[in-house]
């Protein structure tokens, strides 16, 4: 049996069983940075539908590679909670480093939000930013050997998307450098369930927005003494959240 764990790993529009050409990405990827060659198995992979399969490269041209497919199966690597980060919409390309790190560290659904202290952008530079941000998930996927991606919406209102978690179970955390409760101290003992993250802008959430935040349900908690960036903050906390899960919910 091939091991899949050393397989070269390729994402996909769509698996079927049988030929497929792969395209200009996948092609530069396996041809022209590892240089593959025929006969090479590779681990392809759907993240819609969060299906995987080994596959074996038949032609290893520069222009167009082919692989054949065999058994399709469903995605062994998938995070096991829900968990979502409702993250303020920033300027210029901070999103896209909170993108790769929330795809690795396995948040199942990013949330931008529009806040008194967001810049945003037009509707049509959103749009792009949106298929950008997909594309930068799907690496981070083929990286860290996740078979799908976070579900990414945006720009949502604040409001809106605090009213959407209405009926949400999970622990609700709000991220601020000001908070009196440290994470740590409230991970103790804390079971891993499903969690909504709150992370705002530079500058921080308004005093209206707090209060909001607050009355849905969300706890403020620091991590650690320092004033973190916000694409630093998420991945501080998305590793905290991730050792927790090692903890209790090991593979």
């Amino acid at each position: 049996m091939t091991s899949t764990s050393r397989l070269l790993r390729v994402p996909v529009a769509t698996l079927q069983p049988g030929p497929l050409n792969l395209d200009r990405d996948a092609t530069h990827y396996l041809i022209n940075v590892h240089r593959a060659v025929a006969g090479t198995k590779v681990l392809v992979f759907d993240v819609e539908a969060a299906t995987e399969a080994i596959a074996t490269l038949v032609e290893a041209d520069a222009r167009q590679a082919i692989c054949t497919i065999d058994s399709i199966r469903a995605s062994s690597l998938l995070p096991r909670r829900r968990l979502v980060l409702i993250q303020a919409f920033g300027k210029g390309a901070k999103v896209d480093p909170i993108v790769r790190d929330a795809t690795a560290l396995d948040v199942t659904e990013i949330w931008l939000v529009s806040t008194s202290r967001s810049a945003l952008s037009s509707p049509q530079d959103i749009r792009g930013r949106l298929e950008r941000w997909r594309k930068i998930a799907i690496q981070a996927a083929r990286q860290s050997e996740r078979g799908n991606i976070p579900n990414i919406l945006g720009v949502l209102g604040f409001k809106d998307a605090l009213t959407a978690l209405e009926g949400f179970t999970g622990q609700r955390w709000l991220l601020s450098p000001r908070a009196n409760d440290a994470l740590g101290d409230k991970m103790l003992g804390l079971p891993a369930t499903e969690a909504a993250l709150l992370v705002g802008p530079e500058g921080g959430f308004d005093d209206p927005e707090l209060e909001l935040a607050r009355e849905v349900g969300f706890r403020e908690v620091r991590v650690g003494f320092r004033v973190l960036r916000s694409e630093t903050a998420v991945t501080a906390i998305l590793g905290a959240f991730a050792a927790l899960r090692d903890r209790v919910d090991p593979a």
